[in-house]
């Protein structure tokens, strides 16, 4: 019989005998509670970014209970709108938006944020941040906010407008014009739905085969008459209405009907005429109404047009010469000059 003293020498020879495992108990994984905390800790420091992370992580956290904490939801929705208040001011719309669409994911359907006037501010607030950056040319970053606004909005068709806004900037036309249908059965009288069905379906003429131009630009001009008629002071849908007659009359001009071109083009005059007094300062209107004076041989015309138009074009670039656009305005400012030279030699050939 081999002695215990043996054995244990044999033992650890072979390797068996090993230092037992000290168990130390894992770090306790941070609750949606001790992120949200987190979270507001870091806001208060200053470190923005931190405290998207955070938050954002407590909300996906969250989201992933049921029943939710009331409480904390609350919370977590104010500590949210919060930061993208801070990061709005700071200019940085598009973490704004992201801290609102945080909120409306966790709490922004079925009432789950319990103050109502919470709510409303939280809704405009991502209403103009969505709208700013559809203008500045980012629509993508707004298709989920529109999409959840209807939880804490619900029925306000500026929803439903600014959907279809950011589908139009990003040339989605089909699913704009979709949108907007649907807002016209609930709005049917509603301005700023006859004017997005009018530059939706205007988009979609501006790109179609030939056979469905016609069509399309007539629906096109129905509806943008009507957002005119609605809205007699609305000066962009003037200009919009404008742009589909332009585009009629060409397209009747195309397929010989004279006199349709001809009763398309004096309407496009009268809209752009009409937008330039409502709105004085919306230099495309001028741009557009020059070109089609050009277009007219209408040289005498078109000069204090082009020369007032040169003149806006200058006060934008003097006041907003860092601007995103300045560019298309250098542009448009070049072209005026060029046609404003062009009409002048015209009338002295004219005068020969």
């Amino acid at each position: 019989m081999i002695s215990l003293p043996r054995l244990v020498q044999i033992i650890c020879l072979a390797g068996i005998l090993v230092e037992p495992a000290v168990h130390q108990a894992a770090p306790a994984e941070p609750t949606s509670r001790d992120l949200a905390q987190h979270g507001k800790l870091l806001f208060d420091s200053g470190d923005l970014a931190g405290a998207l992370a955070s938050l954002g992580a407590a909300r996906e956290k969250l989201a992933l209970q049921s029943p939710r904490d009331a409480e904390l939801v609350d919370f977590l929705g104010l500590q949210l709108y919060n930061l993208g208040v801070r990061f709005n001011n700071a200019g940085d719309a598009p973490r704004a938006l992201a801290c609102f669409t945080e909120v409306l994911r966790v709490g922004g359907s079925n009432g789950r944020i319990r103050d109502t006037g919470f709510r409303q501010s939280l809704g405009e607030s991502t209403l103009d941040v969505a709208a700013f950056l559809v203008a500045s040319g980012k629509p993508d970053i707004t298709l989920e906010a529109y999409r959840l606004l209807p939880g804490i909005l619900p029925r306000d068709i500026r929803v439903q407008t600014g959907l279809g806004m950011a589908h139009l900037a990003r040339g989605d036309y089909p699913e704009a014009l979709s949108i907007y249908r649907q807002a016209e059965l609930e709005r049917p009288n509603a301005p700023e739905v006859a004017s997005g069905l009018g530059r939706a379906a205007l988009a979609m003429a501006r790109s179609a085969p030939q056979t469905e131009v016609l069509p399309l630009l007539e629906k096109a001009t129905g509806w943008l008459r009507r957002a005119c008629t609605l809205e007699p002071n609305g000066a962009a849908s003037q200009r919009e209405l404008a742009s589909a007659l332009i585009l009629l009359s060409r397209t009747a001009g195309r397929s010989g009907d004279v006199t349709a071109a001809a009763n398309s083009a004096v309407e496009a005059e009268t809209a752009l005429r009409r937008a330039v007094t409502l709105e004085p300062q919306l230099v495309w209107a001028r741009v557009d109404l020059a070109g089609l004076l050009l277009r007219s041989r209408r040289y005498r015309e078109s000069i204090p047009v082009l020369s007032e138009t040169v003149e806006l074009l200058n006060q934008m670039l003097a006041n907003s010469p860092s601007d995103q656009n300045a560019g298309v305005w250098r542009e448009a400012r070049a072209s005026c000059i060029q046609n404003r030279a062009i009409a002048s030699f015209n009338l002295a050939v004219d005068a020969v």
